[in-house]
């Protein structure tokens, strides 16, 4: 600003000095002084020709001793007076509360609700029908060799999901198995439950693709047999009341013929083999007198056609609910690009429309928040507000 030349203009404003009082004088020398005081310290280095040493600027030691449920609660806005105090309206609970952990029994529910799933949880079996087979041990014999099924069987069943090893927890971002290293050279069989199954999972509904083959047939069968000797010596009361399908269980992981309510993916070389599928037999219902009813079975169809598109066709229960199931529908025809993820949404809608149907499936967020309003009240401990801080922030 001293380097430009004044002009008349700038007098016309008068300087502070000339109109201020005694008082605003006074006051004035003293930022006066304490600038020429600056101005004395930073020109001291320059003349002495060397740079003056500064300390370091370090971050204050970390705290070693503090209340994390403080801050985590403060986050919250749980943390106010208001929180902790009963609202006096019937059933419903104190933002804020605490539970007494030394009660038997606190650690097992606490468990389980970490172990209740926060996901629906579905499940589909897929199979490969030739043209002109009639019999289950053929169709099941069928994903036995890669040679016995078309590659686009094999496409289709890569786009349903990703191959994960029964037993094993997958976690979120770790690394999956390829489906060529685990499919090899069967045609599928490798994804019957015993060892390997497929996998689709989203934020709100995780489905199991299973593929049955002979081996599985086989199994289920032996199992069988030995339920059915076991059940012999035993009285009849008790056969009568007790069910095949709750007492087989399959040390595979998950078994097709032990499931009550089916969802099946049939892929047929010929169309009009379909009015000819044998569910019955392939359900086991005469020989293992299983209690899986007609409405709850759902078939979906796919049929190649030779333009390269493919034809669905749907076989399920014609109520309301389950009469129009979307994004596919009974005689729509798709590309083979978009049909394992329209299979995918189609199945995942099937298993919502059933869950809907029945009044004992409630929703996952349903069961844990009953679980949870069960623990509060077979826990919940009574105490004044200034016991309850203490005890929330005693370290």
């Amino acid at each position: 600003m001293e380097r430009i030349p004044s002009v008349r203009a700038d007098q016309s404003i008068p300087a502070l000095n000339n109109t201020g009082t005694a008082e605003v004088q006074q006051q004035l020398m003293h930022p006066q002084a304490t600038l020429k005081t600056q101005q004395h310290i930073e020109a001291r280095p320059q003349l002495r020709g060397h740079s003056v040493a500064m300390a370091t600027c370090r971050p204050p030691p970390p705290v070693s001793c503090f209340q994390v449920t403080r801050l985590f609660l403060s986050h919250l806005g749980l943390l106010t007076p208001e929180s902790v105090k009963d609202p006096g309206i019937n059933s419903v609970q104190p933002g804020l509360l605490s539970l007494d952990s030394s009660l038997p029994g606190f650690s097992e529910n606490l468990r389980h609700l970490d172990q209740l799933p926060s996901r629906n949880s579905d499940c589909a079996f897929v199979f490969y029908m030739r043209a002109g087979q009639r019999k289950p041990r053929e169709i099941l014999g069928n994903v036995e060799k890669q040679t016995s099924v078309n590659d686009h069987f094999l496409d289709f069943l890569s786009s349903l999901g990703w191959p994960e090893e029964v037993g094993r927890i997958q976690v979120d971002g770790a690394s999956r198995s390829e489906f060529p290293a685990v499919l090899g050279d069967s045609g599928g069989s490798v994804f019957d439950g015993r060892r390997f199954v497929l996998k689709f999972a989203d934020a709100l509904t995780q489905i199991t693709f299973i593929v049955p083959s002979s081996n599985t047939y086989t199994d289920w069968l032996k199992s069988y047999e030995e339920v059915g000797q076991a059940t012999v010596s035993s009285s009849n009361q008790r056969r009568s009341e007790t069910r095949p399908s709750e007492d087989i269980r399959s040390c595979h992981g998950v078994s097709f013929f032990n499931s009550d309510s089916k969802l099946l993916i049939i892929w047929v070389e010929r169309f009009e083999d379909i009015e000819k599928f044998p569910v019955t037999e392939l359900l086991l219902e005469t020989r293992a007198q299983t209690e899986t009813s007609s409405s709850s079975i759902q078939l979906i169809f796919i049929h190649p056609l030779k333009t390269g598109l493919y034809r669905i066709c749907f076989h399920g229960n014609t109520s309301i609910k389950f009469g129009l199931v979307v994004p596919l529908m009974n005689g729509i025809v798709t590309s083979r690009r978009s049909l394992g993820f329209l299979v995918t949404e189609m199945v995942s809608n099937c298993c919502h429309r059933r869950r809907l149907d029945s009044d004992s499936a409630p929703p996952p967020h349903v069961r844990r928040k009953n679980l949870i309003n069960d623990i509060v009240l077979s826990y919940k401990s009574c105490c004044s507000e200034p016991a309850f801080y203490s005890a929330l922030f005693h370290i």
